[in-house]
């Protein structure tokens, strides 16, 4: 079952600008309801799981998709770790992963070795130097990197649903659930 409808032309979870309408599906946020926990954090999980394997299995090689992906230099720890639970992603998480080490290669400058060409093992001059300006702007990239692109759709998709709760909450079928339901976790209050 869906955890959302997407209605218009929107080309993948990953492009920049959503075109369309994108409405939640009431009927999920009903059997979202449940007493032991948050109907939105439960979408939300079904949302970033969707979206990983959406990601991994169709748009690994969109490049759109691989823009975002590198931008914040690939995914935070939960949604990585979805990556674990999911079946038969061990080739595209690859294609991922090398091209985000390509990156940092490149950072570093293509060319990790503290030594001289055929030096024998001798230190290049200003090695330490050099290493540390490298390390220290790969660490200022890293630090300004984007926000997870997991989460950036995730987070979209949050907000849809909380207004939808708020605008359908008179709603009988969905006030009973609510009724019936531990409520909303700090976060989503």
């Amino acid at each position: 079952m869906n955890a959302f409808k997407l209605t218009g032309s929107h080309r993948s979870p990953l492009s920049r600008k959503t075109s369309g309408a994108q409405q939640v599906n009431v009927d999920r946020l009903k059997e979202a309801m449940d007493p032991e926990g948050c109907p939105i954090c439960i979408i939300a999980d079904e949302i970033g799981t969707k979206y990983m394997e959406t990601v991994i299995n169709e748009l690994v090689n969109d490049s759109d998709a691989r823009i975002k992906i590198k931008a914040s230099f690939g995914f935070c720890n939960t949604h990585t770790w979805k990556l674990k639970e999911m079946f038969g992603v061990i080739s595209g998480v690859g294609i991922i992963y090398e091209s985000l080490l390509q990156l940092v290669n490149e950072d570093l400058g293509g060319d990790p070795r503290p030594t001289a060409p055929g030096g024998r093992g001798r230190p290049r001059r200003g090695w330490l130097r050099r290493t540390r300006e490298i390390m220290s702007n790969s660490l200022a990239g890293y630090i300004r990197r984007a926000r997870c692109p997991a989460c950036e759709w995730v987070s979209y998709f949050e907000k849809l649903y909380l207004s939808a709760l708020l605008n359908h909450l008179q709603d009988p079928g969905l006030a009973q659930a609510w009724s019936g339901s531990l409520g909303l976790c700090a976060p989503h209050l």
